[in-house]
């Protein structure tokens, strides 16, 4: 049986040059999962999470890939 280690947030370097550690905001918890993503503007896309990165999630709604700016979501509901 393999052994899995858990994962530990990433030392990135700050533009002064120190280590700082970047936090996660859970959005790899319900990668593949349905969810609700409200918009700035009232607008919501339901959809599956198909990736999550820095500042994009990356949504399959009505079979076609949706981008969305984490900054313009004000929640995100899973189921």
């Amino acid at each position: 049986m393999q052994r899995v280690r858990p994962v530990a947030p990433v030392p990135v370097l700050s533009s002064g040059g120190k280590k700082v550690q970047r936090h996660s905001d859970f959005s790899e918890e319900y990668v593949g999962r349905e969810i609700s993503v409200r918009l700035h503007d009232g607008s919501v896309v339901k959809g599956v999470l198909v990736e999550a990165r820095r500042y994009w999630f990356k949504v399959k709604v009505s079979g076609k890939i949706v981008y969305l700016n984490k900054a313009h979501v004000v929640f995100v509901e899973v189921g």
